[in-house]
């Protein structure tokens, strides 16, 4: 796919329009940030810098119980404090009133996940099925979850959007072979991956237009 950040804002909105699945991101994408992972690591030993996921997997069974128990805490505890992004309830309500498939690949618990959509008021747009943490595939970058969700929707590749604000979410809709949206709602402060991103939002306010 050729990368529609060099492209007009018409040309993105008009591959965005032909498109029937859309599957987000949820932490920092549907919902103003608030993971401090910097502080999460800190907290819990991690080195900087390492996956956390990947490093809590790789320790020996009890430390790696004892990790997830507090990872787990920690996003019940952010769950609670979930904000919609901009243009988050305004996007979803439209592409459901449009038909489109929607869906949620998230790295954390499915339950954290559909507890923040609880949160929102939008989980009622969601197939609770639809909702992928990391127990039900492998974490992103793996594009696993996409593929789940594709089989689900009898969609392929040139059916589907990834939407997400990091290089996990991307990276996953390459190995996917989807078309991938960064949200990116830190302007020049944030940073920028163009080999995995096929077309560039300041926020989703801006797909919302894309789509209207």
């Amino acid at each position: 796919f050729v990368s529609c950040m060099r492209r007009s804002m018409s040309e993105a909105a008009s591959v965005l329009r032909g498109k029937r699945c859309f599957i987000f991101d949820l932490d920092g994408t549907l919902t103003v940030p608030v993971h401090d992972f910097a502080f999460i690591r800190r907290q819990l030993g991690i080195p900087q810098g390492q996956d956390i996921l990947r490093f809590i997997a790789a320790q020996p069974a009890p430390q790696r119980e004892e990790l997830s128990r507090q990872i787990v805490e920690w996003e019940n505890e952010l769950a609670l404090k979930t904000v919609a992004a901009p243009g988050c309830v305004e996007l979803l309500h439209t592409l459901h009133a449009q038909g489109k498939k929607m869906g949620i690949v998230t790295r954390n618990m499915r339950h954290n996940a559909l507890q923040a959509l609880d949160h929102m008021q939008v989980r009622h747009l969601f197939v609770a099925e639809h909702v992928l943490g990391r127990e039900e595939a492998a974490a992103k970058p793996a594009p696993d979850a996409l593929h789940q969700l594709m089989a689900a929707w009898q969609a392929d590749a040139a059916d589907t959007v990834m939407v997400g604000d990091h290089a996990h979410d991307l990276e996953a809709g390459r190995n996917a072979g989807v078309v991938t949206v960064h949200v990116n709602t830190l302007g020049e402060q944030a940073v920028h991956w163009p080999e995995l991103t096929d077309i560039l939002v300041t926020s989703l306010e801006d797909i919302v237009r894309d789509i209207a």
